[in-house]
């Protein structure tokens, strides 16, 4: 669950979030079955969609932040275009609608699954089916899928299922393989997940190794005594050697903090040097009592009537943008249910509630019995 704090007219909780390829907008869904399109950079929300049922997952295409991706709650997904219309996307099993869908890495594809254990494997551009197949034998509910996943830099995904195995497959394999046809998974993963669903990830114990934050760190097994030189703390060190003075020169080196490199783990191996790119939110710094002439050269100077003036519009609140609100309409979606992650809330403080009116009922009735 992620709590997006600076944004504008945020007041239920997100728990499923999504960035654009450039990195302005951010694709978010909150417990109130609305999705949102957000500005980062002013923080206020262009593009509501209102859902009637339950969304339980979001994404933006990879390449193209004009359609996204949404799977509703016992519901087939729905291809998103912005702006315009949407389109549901195609099931293997009209009775099936425990739906969970993924762009590829590209977003040339849309993969979903359903809860047989059924992948299916469609275009993005028309909607048709390129290939299906199982991940697993029968179509028991032990195989149902729950999330597909990805890698950024290959070419493998994950599929988790019902049954605790962690599936890895190879894209170009499965894109080979015709209809029907159930391609091995290169590797299974079923150690990771316990009976609750949890995944532990199993590493070797990495010795610290203190000297790489600190390269004149020195390691001692045993303390040893240390002789303090006769000038080293004065504010001229005449004992101080070359070795020490040249490491200083090398401290002294001026770093670049206004050149941007993009993050290799966070970028695509077919990735384009992008320049559009947001890679950080420019901030202005805030100064209480700013002395005369601290802004840049040829700025001109505020006296202490514009600087109050100034202070008392920025108590006053920002006007809120309005954003373009659109009601998707859903054949045969679950209107009346409520969202998983507060659906059990009410019944907790009922039921804590009442015990608390139970034993406030005992304890006064304990009292009426003392006084009478």
């Amino acid at each position: 669950m992620v709590a997006v704090a600076p944004f504008i007219g945020l007041f239920l909780y997100l728990f499923i979030i999504s960035w654009s390829r450039a990195g302005y907008k951010l694709l978010s869904v909150s417990t109130d079955n609305n999705v949102c399109i957000w500005d980062v950079l002013s923080g206020e929300c262009d593009i509501k969609y209102r859902f009637p049922s339950p969304v339980m997952k979001v994404q933006f295409h990879p390449r193209n932040d004009k359609m996204f991706l949404v799977c509703p709650m016992r519901h087939p997904a729905v291809l998103v275009h912005v702006d315009t219309t949407h389109e549901i996307i195609p099931m293997d099993d009209e009775g099936d609608v425990s739906i969970v869908a993924s762009f590829d890495r590209r977003g040339d594809h849309i993969y979903t699954g359903n809860s047989r254990g059924k992948l299916l494997i469609l275009t993005c551009s028309d909607l048709k089916v390129k290939t299906s197949f199982r991940i697993g034998p029968g179509t028991s509910s032990a195989a149902a899928i729950k999330s597909i996943e990805f890698s950024r830099r290959t070419d493998f995904f994950l599929v988790n299922s019902a049954d605790r195995v962690i599936r890895v497959y190879d894209v170009r394999k499965v894109l080979k393989g015709g209809k029907d046809e159930d391609p091995e998974p290169t590797q299974k993963l079923q150690d990771l997940v316990n009976n609750s669903g949890v995944v532990s990830i199993w590493s070797q114990n990495q010795v610290e190794n203190w000297s790489a934050f600190a390269p004149d760190f020195k390691e001692l097994d045993e303390n040893v005594e240390y002789e303090e030189r006769e000038s080293e703390f004065d504010q001229s060190d005449e004992d101080k050697s070359v070795e020490l003075s040249q490491e200083r020169r090398e401290e002294d080196v001026e770093v670049d903090v206004t050149g941007i490199d993009p993050v290799a783990a966070f970028c695509s191996s077919d990735e384009e040097d992008d320049s559009n790119a947001l890679l950080y939110l420019p901030i202005s710094p805030e100064i209480e009592e700013p002395e005369e002439g601290w802004g840049p050269e040829g700025a001109p100077n505020e006296d202490l009537s514009s600087k109050r003036s100034g202070d008392s519009k920025e108590n006053v609140s920002p006007k809120k943008k309005r954003p373009k609100t659109h009601d998707v309409s859903l054949e045969n979606a679950p209107i009346d249910e409520v969202h998983p992650l507060v659906s059990n809330r009410p019944k907790e403080k009922q039921t804590t509630g009442n015990k608390k009116g139970r034993n406030n009922s005992k304890g006064e009735g304990k009292k009426d019995r003392k006084k009478h």
